[in-house]
Formats: structure tokens, sequence, C-alpha cells
């Protein structure tokens, strides 16, 4: 929602005193239901997502910024119902494995894929959690 996320992110290093934290959510744009999903994702809105990060841009452009990274992580729930629910609705084609699997993988298998994709910073949910130095 930011056209220079670098002002922004320097404007918020000014302001805080040193040891203050800045935690933020965003858009992964590597996240499993953007990727498989591409343009028929809802989580691409324009005009409101004007940049898209992944947690390796982010970590980036805040260290340049002045920060420390406490941490990124995708704690993301929603991935996999997200693609599921899209090809339940017949939307899109995401391939004969990924229709199969929503056919077919059992709740367990669904939530184990989930929580695969957030424990490896793939979902499309990003938290980041960033520390002005001390001096």
């Amino acid at each position: 929602h930011i056209f220079d996320p670098y002002v922004f992110f320097k404007t918020t290093y000014d302001l805080l005193k040193p040891g203050g934290h800045l935690l933020l959510t965003t858009l992964n744009g590597l996240g499993f239901d953007i990727q498989l999903l591409w343009e028929k994702t809802k989580s691409i809105n324009p005009p409101h997502h004007l940049n898209f990060f992944n947690p390796r841009s982010i970590a980036l452009l805040i260290e340049r910024s002045g920060f420390e990274i406490v941490d990124i992580s995708t704690p993301g729930k929603l991935d996999w119902d997200i693609v599921e629910g899209v090809i339940k609705r017949n939307q899109t084609d995401v391939g004969r494995f990924w229709q199969m699997f929503a056919e077919q993988a059992t709740s367990k298998c669904k939530e184990d894929l989930q929580q695969w994709i957030s424990d490896n910073k793939l979902s499309s949910h990003m938290r980041v959690l960033a520390k002005k130095r001390e001096n």
C-alpha cells in the first residue's frame, strides 16, 4: 500500500527511539497460493498492493533503512484453503496433482502441507519484526 517503501522504513526508523520495534505484515510474493494461482489470485488487487516482497527482499530493504531484523516468518494458515476453494469452484486449472490433492487428500495431509508451507516461509502472509539499533 506504500508508494516508496524505503522512505517509509527510513522515516519510521528515524521516529523510533533506540531499541524501538517495528512490526508489520505484508504479502509474500513468493507465497504458495500466489505462485500457484498467479493471475487468478485475489491477493493481487491493484491499486491496493503496489509492491510485492519476499522474505529476502524485505530483509534487504529494512536493513538498508538501518533496522536489525529480529524475525521474518510466514505464519499463514489459509494458503491451502485458498487454493482448494479456487479448485472446488472450478475457477482455474492448477494441474492434475493439486486437483487430485484437493479431492483425495486427508484433512491431516492438508494440515501437514499448510504447516510445511508456513515452516518454509512459503505462505503468502508474511510477518516482520525489526528493531532500531541501540547505537
